[in-house]
């Protein structure tokens, strides 16, 4: 005790404590910095989302049938479904980098890319399967369906990531 009362009497107690507070100031800062960075990349994720979905339903429900017009379309489709979902990819890696955190080790970060990187496979694939060539598509509400369960699933294992990483330490997400 007597050690105590000779620290604070030379004042070298009052630095220590702020320094500790300017610590636990700065590292909070940056922690709610991350967090907001990667609600942006999710925003960012939802409106891609969104455009891919809507793409998706104006393509399908525009085709009639195979002509130049149509293959002009087709390859317009593509470039943009394969733009948006590169970007995504690209967004879901910067989103899996920004929440690393040697404080939250129990998060699977490979398997939420693998998943990711899966979703967003499909959801190429299915979108652009046989868009050249429409007679082979028997049923376009169906096509359009699948893409927007496909995009669902994906913000759905996006929000999961983003709230098992940020829950309070006290009450884990549980899926």
């Amino acid at each position: 005790m007597e050690f105590m009362k000779e620290l604070a009497q030379s004042g070298v107690l009052a630095v220590l404590v702020a320094f500790i507070g300017l610590l636990f100031t700065y590292n909070n800062s940056r922690s709610l910095a991350r967090q907001g960075e990667a609600n942006a990349i999710i925003a960012a994720m939802e409106k891609i989302l969104q455009e891919v979905a809507d793409e998706n339903y104006k393509f399908w429900r525009d085709v009639t049938e195979r002509n130049d017009e149509h293959e002009i379309k087709c390859r317009l489709f593509h470039a943009f479904i394969f733009y948006r979902c590169n970007l995504m990819e690209e967004k879901a890696q910067q989103l899996n980098r920004k929440c690393a955190s040697w404080l939250h080790d129990h998060i699977d970060h490979r398997g939420f890319e693998e998943q990711v990187t899966e979703l967003i496979a499909t959801i190429r694939d299915k979108a652009t399967y046989d868009s050249e060539n429409p007679d082979l598509v028997k049923d376009k509400v169906a096509r359009v369906m699948s893409i927007n369960n496909q995009t669902t699933k994906l913000f759905g294992v996006v929000h999961d990531f983003i709230q098992a990483r940020y829950s309070p330490v006290a009450e884990p997400y549980v899926q």
